[in-house]
């Protein structure tokens, strides 16, 4: 019965190579004398590899374990961590991420480059006071001030069609003015971040944006000055420049430099808050924060025009022990975005 099989390519179970998602091909080789295999002449760093699951703590659950492996011609080696050798792409990526924001030319963890467009300059009380345009150039190829940006997700980069997914402190007119059929999920979604993100608090200006949201929700006519605006109107209403806040009377020139900002990026990145803990691939570090879905990165030869990620899985079979999305092959959020950001700023 085998034999009949591996003539045919037919298997009851499909030959994997350590994880069903490494699928592979085989063929019978009927006479080995007349056939004799080959090793394959090829050296290399495998980086961090699956050795087993782990169900001692939650049988549902298993967490991973893995080593560090080097390919020698046919034999796959156990290489102690530490003892790299020739760096993975990725981890080369990484370090050169944290090389380039320790000089300040990348924005730091828990930040990214951006652009605003508008400055919405409110009241303690959350009244929209003055609007200003700090879009720097000429006619129509004006373009947006560049700032460092709070980063909570992928939304900083693209958002998705839930309408749901809102930036701290800054957005798109769409959100920040709650324009489209999904103006109310917009708006609520801009104040849940901000409760979500920096909670209770007595800040005064992150209280006079929640208000000024709030208000914006109950009631439009709360945005009228912006909407009606007659030099800014018209860029605000399609819904696509960015929107920051400024309040009077509060010593920061723009909303999201309160240190209470900082403070909860800050607590994100080291995995203080709500996350998946596990251990990182391309670095080798235990217990951190993992990103269940990364940034896209567009420009990819083959991938999406929408762009790719750096660990997806889009078919069920690939989900080994019920490990789903990215946790297949789990990269600790501090590590995918800069992996991002040092692939956009080399090229």
């Amino acid at each position: 019965m085998f034999e009949r099989r591996a003539r045919k390519g037919q298997c009851f179970h499909r030959p994997y190579l350590g994880c069903r998602e490494f699928a592979c091909d085989f063929r019978l080789i009927k006479n080995p004398e007349q056939e004799p295999t080959q090793p394959i002449q090829d050296t290399r760093d495998l980086g961090f590899m699956l050795y087993d699951m782990n169900f001692d703590y939650h049988h549902a659950d298993p967490s991973p374990l893995f080593f560090s492996g080097i390919y020698e011609e046919w034999n796959c080696k156990y290489r102690p961590a530490g003892n790299r050798g020739e760096r993975m792409i990725l981890h080369a990526l990484k370090e050169y991420y944290d090389r380039k924001a320790v000089i300040g030319e990348i924005a730091p963890d828990g930040w990214i480059g951006g652009g605003i467009d508008f400055l919405f300059e409110l009241e303690r009380d959350g009244q929209l006071c003055d609007i200003a345009d700090l879009r720097e150039g000429t006619g129509k190829k004006k373009q947006p001030r560049p700032f460092q940006l709070p980063n909570i997700g992928n939304q900083a980069l693209k958002h998705t069609n839930s309408g749901t997914d809102a930036n701290l402190l800054w957005d798109n007119a769409k959100f920040v003015l709650g324009l489209g059929p999904k103006g109310d999920l917009h708006l609520q979604s801009m104040i849940d971040t901000i409760d979500q993100w920096l909670g209770p608090t007595d800040d005064a200006s992150v209280v006079a944006v929640r208000a000024f949201l709030e208000q914006g929700l109950k009631d439009r006519n709360h945005f009228k000055l912006a909407m009606e605006h007659s030099e800014y109107g018209e860029p605000l209403g399609t819904g696509s420049v960015r929107v920051s806040f400024r309040v009077k009377e509060t010593p920061y020139p723009i909303v999201f430099q309160s240190p209470i900002v900082a403070s909860a990026l800050e607590r994100e990145e080291e995995g203080t808050d709500h996350s998946v803990i596990a251990t990182c691939l391309i670095t080798g570090e235990q217990n951190v924060a993992v990103a269940i879905t990364h940034p896209v990165i567009k420009g990819i030869r083959g991938a999406q025009s929408a762009g790719a990620s750096i660990v997806s899985f889009n078919e069920e079979a690939f989900t080994s022990y019920g490990k789903k999305q990215s946790l297949n092959a789990p990269v600790s959020k501090k590590s995918g975005y800069s992996i991002y950001k040092g692939i956009e700023h080399a090229a």
